[in-house]
């Protein structure tokens, strides 16, 4: 009995002993000293270059290991943390001026649809009030601290004493003196641009509301063709009614707006997605397909087009060449959009896919579909 334990206390001492040797886990967790906040791993190493969430939050680590706060670019997208280092979402006030953080953090620019209303926010990421033009198209933000700032108007609205008419677009109907700043759809300036903090024309979030910015660079936005703006005019309406069916079929799908202008060259059509359920609907599982291919059935209806380039698919036709068979080029679309359709709708964050069609008076249009996950 007693050789047993004899030999059992040998055991344990051996093990004690090799274990000796392995380095012991550091406690994983929030490590303070006086130059800041860092992250410690399991293994005694630090966070560094990136995302790490604690406690139900994101913080963004920089390359010395510490926590960073304020203004964040990572890969290209801008992220706001605040004083105590959380990723903020939503609506954020920096230096005076409001931004809006998409549900994954990162800013949004250009047109923002948030609780049903829309705002606009420049490149630069910064709200903008007053009057705007976007697409060659005039606006008009809430520029009064009521609680609604920054709303675009639709209806009819009293601004400066007198009555100005919107549209369910937001579109003025009536004649305005001069836009504050002139935009295109995706934020940037008609020239110039900016990083957050900065402004590049118009009136931002933060002022008192007036027309307080530049005139956005004091060129037009691109006019295309007669026939260009009789094209715009029918695909807009069958974007409508397809819109109508997605977002009423799909949850993930918020909303979908097109260019308001027909005279534009360059159309932008913002798909609103629902960042929170991005992952777990797949593109094939909406309606988009049927969406991009009912546009496609209107294009290839008209006879004043006269070629239809997809650069993303490298897909390419000439409708007026002897033999052009308008069936098996929207079978060719087809085909691309079917490889896309067991990826989830997240992946198409921050990807634009674009449609080029030349009209036979040689004017161009481009269609350009962007997506503001939200």
């Amino acid at each position: 009995m007693k050789r047993g334990k004899k030999i059992l206390t040998g055991v344990l001492a051996a093990a004690l002993a090799a274990g000796s040797a392995v380095p012991a886990l550091a406690a994983e967790g929030w490590k303070q000293d006086t130059a800041g906040w860092m992250y410690e791993n399991e293994d005694g190493s630090h966070v560094t270059n990136g995302w790490k969430l604690a406690d139900g939050k994101w913080y963004y680590f920089g390359s010395d290991g510490y926590m960073d706060t304020g203004w964040i670019l990572d890969n290209g997208i801008w992220y706001f943390c605040n004083a105590g280092g959380d990723m903020l979402t939503g609506w954020v006030e920096s230096g005076g001026v409001w931004y809006f953080c998409n549900a994954s953090g990162a800013m949004a620019t250009g047109w923002v649809l948030d609780n049903g209303t829309w705002y606009f926010c420049d490149a630069s990421g910064a709200m903008l009030t007053g009057w705007v033009q976007v697409d060659g198209v005039n606006y008009y933000l809430n520029a009064a601290s009521d609680g609604t700032k920054g709303a675009m108007k639709t209806g009819e609205a009293t601004i400066g004493g007198q009555v100005y008419h919107f549209d369910a677009s937001g579109a003025c109907t009536d004649t305005i003196s001069a836009p504050s700043g002139r935009y295109y759809g995706d934020g940037r300036a008609v020239s110039g641009g900016t990083v957050p903090g900065g402004s590049s024309g118009g009136s931002s979030g933060g002022s008192s509301g007036g027309s307080s910015g530049g005139s956005g660079g004091g060129t037009s936005v691109p006019v295309t063709s007669e026939e260009g703006q009789h094209m715009n005019e029918v695909v807009k309406e069958e974007v409508e009614e397809v819109a109508a069916v997605v977002v009423e079929e799909n949850d993930a799908i918020l909303a979908v707006r097109m260019t308001a202008s027909d005279r534009v060259e360059d159309q932008r059509m913002t798909v609103v997605v629902d960042d929170e359920l991005s992952d777990d609907v797949t593109i094939g599982e909406t309606d988009v397909e049927d969406a991009v291919l009912a546009i496609a059935d209107t294009l290839l209806a008209d006879e004043n087009v006269a070629r239809i380039e997809y650069p993303n698919a490298g897909l390419s036709f000439d409708l007026t060449a002897e033999g052009a068979n308008p069936d098996l080029i929207k079978e060719e679309v087809a085909k691309a959009l079917e490889r896309l359709g067991d990826q989830p709708l997240s992946y198409l964050r921050s990807k634009t896919y674009t449609g080029v069609v030349t009209m036979t008076d040689g004017g161009t249009v481009t269609y350009d579909v962007v997506f503001n996950f939200q």
